[in-house]
């Protein structure tokens, strides 16, 4: 434990008594948890320098100039300063999407409903229905965190497309199968195949910088996970997510 933590190690060796084995393999996947984490926090905001760079630059320029600021280009200041506190917006959303639950297993009322709630505040013109299990506490073996940052993407991309509303419907049957769909102006067959591709945005009329589902599509495999994109019967984007439940050291 020295060792790890002045950095001589990376990891606990697994040689150790046989009455130490789980403690250790939590150990270890707790800093794999940790280190996932803070690689995804590092894109983040990698991300959002290099989409904030470019318009900063630009209202700078302006600012800097001596030309007067005329109605022409004072507009187009304007354009640019609600682009970035858009897509500030789009960060801030994010960190509340990943609750005040890392490291516990999901609980599926109290994470659906949370996250539920918190979109209906932030797309309030927009209907969100969830359909939970019937047994309010029931816990399934994923990480409370990456559960809601996965539910969390889908849903805030079918609120943001969504003209009217958004259908949650989650279910567990040897699975956890989660399906999100909206009455959006949904995706194109052609393009739902790039759909989780880092960096991949099909409309830029919303903020964002096609971070979200590539992260949703990255988070999958570790729970052997799979999504599925299609156009819904809504005529929106559906989404589907199934992650098998089996006993998992958390």
């Amino acid at each position: 434990m020295g060792q790890l933590q002045s950095g001589e190690r990376e990891r606990l060796s697994l040689d150790v008594p046989s009455e130490l084995d789980s403690l250790v393999v939590q150990l270890n996947r707790f800093m794999d948890e940790i280190d996932s984490r803070l690689q995804r926090s590092r894109d983040s905001v990698a991300n959002l320098s290099h989409a904030l760079k470019t318009p900063l630059a630009a209202v700078t320029q302006v600012l800097r100039g001596s030309r007067p600021i005329d109605e022409v280009r004072r507009k187009k200041l304007v354009q640019r300063l609600e682009y970035i506190h858009a897509q500030l917006d789009v960060e801030l959303r994010g960190s509340r999407i990943a609750g005040p639950n890392a490291g516990r297993l999901s609980c599926l009322h109290r994470d659906g409903t949370r996250l539920i709630e918190m979109f209906r505040g932030i797309y309030p013109d927009k209907r969100f229905h969830l359909t939970l299990p019937e047994d309010r506490d029931r816990r399934v073996a994923i990480e409370s965190q990456d559960l809601t940052e996965m539910l969390g993407i889908v849903l805030d991309n079918a609120g943001k497309w969504a003209a009217h509303e958004v259908i949650c419907r989650v279910a567990v049957d040897g699975a956890l199968r989660i399906t999100v769909e909206d009455d959006g102006p949904g995706v194109a067959e052609q393009d739902l195949s790039s759909l989780g591709q880092r960096g991949m945005r099909l409309d830029e009329r919303q903020p964002g910088y096609g971070l979200g589902l590539s992260i949703l599509t990255q988070l999958m495999p570790r729970y052997s996970g799979q999504v599925r994109f299609d156009i819904g019967p809504l005529g929106g984007l559906r989404v589907e997510l199934t992650i098998p439940l089996k006993e998992r050291l958390m």
